[in-house]
């Protein structure tokens, strides 16, 4: 037969004003990690943008140059570019649909590429015949690669990857139209939020852009 085990006294966690007291680093609130805030989303000016439409590359790299454009004009994820075809173009009008779950922030977006940016993202697709080549196994490792080597030619210090085209688009939609319900519907975006981040990023460079002028 076990022998009874001696009883432990409870400590106390009421005090005097009727609320509770916690050892030191047991509280809850210690526990407890707030969301981390977004910083600053990489995008690309019109300057910049400019001078990769116009500036002479070698021929490994030129393909890349306009397939990261037309991810600058058109908005789209990586994921989405890959699965890019032709049969997505309803009358003229690109219709992503997202391929996450109902739970998650991607919405369907329906692109004019004929009219968005004076139909620069319709003339590149159509300088590749509409077929990109972005289908092989490892693609975007190599795209960055090769964006990365563009931009020390650009002389664009900024840190390039395929996910800047996307915040280059919905910065520069949010700059032109200041329309967040636009910048859900072009960015294929669910959350008001997250677009609402791109409006507060045109703004800031608005700022930036007025603080510059002599009066």
């Amino acid at each position: 037969m076990e022998a009874p085990q001696e009883h432990q006294e409870i400590p106390e966690l009421g005090n005097e004003r009727g609320g509770y007291s916690y050892a030191p680093g047991k509280h809850p609130y210690d526990l407890f990690k707030p969301p981390k805030v977004q910083g600053h989303k990489t995008s690309l000016s019109a300057s910049e943008l400019e001078r990769l439409e116009t500036m002479e590359l070698p021929a490994h790299l030129d393909k890349h140059r306009w397939m990261f454009l037309f991810l600058c004009y058109t908005g789209l994820r990586i994921s989405d570019f890959v699965r890019l075809t032709p049969a997505l173009m309803e009358d003229d009008t690109l219709v992503i649909r997202p391929q996450k779950t109902e739970h998650s922030s991607s919405a369907e977006a329906h692109l004019p590429i004929k009219i968005l940016f004076n139909g620069k993202p319709y003339g590149i697709w159509e300088k590749f015949d509409f077929d990109f080549p972005c289908h092989a196994k490892g693609f975007e490792l190599r795209f960055n690669i090769c964006l990365k080597q563009i931009a020390m030619l650009a002389g664009i210090s900024k840190k390039m990857s395929a996910h800047v085209g996307r915040h280059t688009f919905l910065t520069h939609i949010a700059a032109k139209t200041g329309n967040v319900f636009t910048v859900m519907s072009l960015g294929g975006i669910r959350k008001v939020d997250t677009a609402m981040t791109y409006i507060h990023l045109a703004e800031q460079d608005n700022r930036k852009a007025l603080a510059g002028i002599r009066w």
